[in-house]
């Protein structure tokens, strides 16, 4: 899987189904795909000839959109809470005259 960056899944592919269908990109699907295959991968277990996955497929899919949204979320939240703020001030009552230099 890493190393195979022409893959359908990858982020960063211009060919994914979303851009195929002129729909809009979706951040948070794409998170939480990641989050699928590695959950997904995780509970995954092989032994002998055999391999038995340890937690249901839907579980891992509800749980990987959860984990991405509130990602999502909180990056959004710390973003606009360290964005510069809008200082307001009157222009009018600026001194420039105590701005020269000698």
């Amino acid at each position: 899987m890493s190393g195979h960056s022409s893959s359908p899944s990858s982020p960063s592919s211009s060919s994914t189904p979303a851009n195929k269908n002129n729909q809009e990109h979706d951040p948070v699907r794409d998170m939480a795909v990641q989050i699928y295959v590695k959950l997904a991968s995780d509970a995954i277990v092989v032994a002998d000839a055999t391999a038995k996955i340890t937690a249901s497929p839907e579980s891992l899919a509800k749980i990987s959109f959860k984990l991405a949204e509130a990602f999502q979320k909180l990056e959004a939240e710390m973003k606009a809470s360290a964005a510069p703020k809008h200082a307001t001030f009157d222009v009018d009552k600026l001194d420039f005259d105590a701005w020269t230099t000698k």
